[in-house]
């Protein structure tokens, strides 16, 4: 469940140069159905979330910098992962919050190279 679609878009566009206006007087309406506030589906939207997170975070940037940033955001994910386990514990896995949170971090920090052996980056 690979998501953040609409943030890649958006990363495109205006790496091409366009601009993204908002709007707070736009008001729209999200219907969340029940089953979408449930463990069984936030764990794994929250994981999905994570795992496409390299593409989100290098959209319109440079290529000679990706690997400075690769390594930066790696760091980063392993200062969140380690900081959920201090604050949380034991908790991290009965909280849901907690969990949602660290499937996040660390799908987040898996995400180049699980995006690297499904192909997606070729």
């Amino acid at each position: 469940m690979l998501t953040s679609e609409d943030l890649e878009v958006l990363g495109y566009i205006q790496s091409f140069g366009w601009e993204i206006w908002y709007n707070p007087e736009m008001k729209i309406t999200h219907k969340i159905h029940a089953h979408r506030l449930k463990r069984e589906y936030l764990i794994p939207f929250m994981g999905g979330i994570g795992l496409s997170r390299y593409v989100t975070r290098m959209v319109g940037v440079k290529s000679y910098l990706k690997p400075i940033l690769l390594l930066a955001y790696f760091v980063n994910d392993l200062r969140k992962i380690l900081f959920q386990f201090l604050k949380y514990g034991t908790y991290v896995r009965t909280d849901l919050v907690a969990a949602c949170e660290m499937e996040l971090y660390v799908k987040s920090l898996i995400s180049p190279f699980y995006l690297w052996y499904k192909g997606y980056l070729q």
